[in-house]
């Protein structure tokens, strides 16, 4: 019986947010998917099938989407990259919980006017047993 998958992530030199994105002065204080924009211009080139950039996105080939599609998994969410065909912005848009006084998350620069934390430290969420 198959209980999961393990993925291992790299990281790759590429910047989602170029100049071809203006962003907000709070923006700085979401999170990627509140802000929800992607590079029209961002070129990808890897033949990983996975892997995150700088700004913090998870990034999937055609082949990762598919195999996702093909089982089932529920609460993804794949967003076309315009200018990087076969390539995906990989949204995971299931909550789990995480219990921030336990792990020690720490939450620097909270801003009033913009709702959000200039930084959120904590442990990575596979640490969380």
């Amino acid at each position: 019986m198959l209980l999961g998958y393990t993925i291992d992530l790299s990281e790759n030199d590429f910047y989602m947010y170029g100049d071809d994105i203006i962003l907000d002065d709070c923006a700085r204080y979401g999170d990627i998917y509140s802000i929800n924009k992607v590079s029209e211009t961002l070129k990808i080139k890897s033949k990983k099938n996975i892997f995150y950039i700088r700004d913090g996105f998870t990034i999937v080939s055609e082949q990762f989407k598919l195999f996702c599609e093909k089982e089932n998994y529920a609460g993804l969410e794949f967003v076309s990259l315009p200018n990087s065909k076969g390539f995906y912005w990989f949204k995971i848009n299931n909550i789990i919980e995480y219990d921030t006084e336990r792990k020690k998350t720490r939450f620097i620069n909270y801003n009033e006017d913009c709702k959000g934390y200039e930084e959120i430290i904590g442990r990575k969420i596979w640490n969380i047993v």
